[in-house]
């Protein structure tokens, strides 16, 4: 079972928080600048965030598990999580005055969580790779872990 150090667990807890404030808005209140009102913008903000979110869990599991922790995982665990935490994001708006859910909103939470630890993960097996894969496994490490 991989591990989640603590430093991780306070660090995603407080990413989560945020999203969640942002969340309590209702529509009219949150702040937007004239330079980022274009058409699907909402949609890109959700992937960023949410890209953001599954890219801080992947990076806790890589260094809480000192590297030794198998591709797999580093891809599909940060990607469940963060579009989890988005269906309940989208479940807590359906409270919120002037929101409500939206499943594009959810596609684009997964969207966002998908490319960004896609390219983590893709690039964690380039430095492997590059450095020499362990023997046995699907584990990888960095130089000095």
């Amino acid at each position: 079972m991989p591990k989640f150090g603590p430093l991780w667990i306070l660090l995603t807890v407080l990413y989560c928080s945020g999203i969640f404030y942002l969340s309590s808005f209702p529509d009219s209140d949150l702040p937007s600048p004239p330079l980022l009102e274009w058409p699907g913008s909402d949609k890109a903000a959700h992937a960023t965030l949410y890209g953001g979110l599954a890219g801080l869990v992947a990076l806790g599991l890589y260094r809480s598990n000192r590297g030794r922790i198998s591709l797999r995982t580093l891809f599909l665990a940060p990607v469940t999580f963060a579009t989890l935490y988005g269906v309940s994001d989208e479940l807590h708006q359906a409270f919120v005055p002037t929101r409500s859910p939206d499943v594009l909103d959810l596609l684009a939470d997964a969207a966002g969580a998908t490319i960004f630890v896609g390219a983590y993960t893709a690039w964690i097996a380039r430095s492997v790779r590059s450095i020499g894969a362990p023997a046995k496994g699907n584990s990888t490490r960095l130089p000095g872990d």
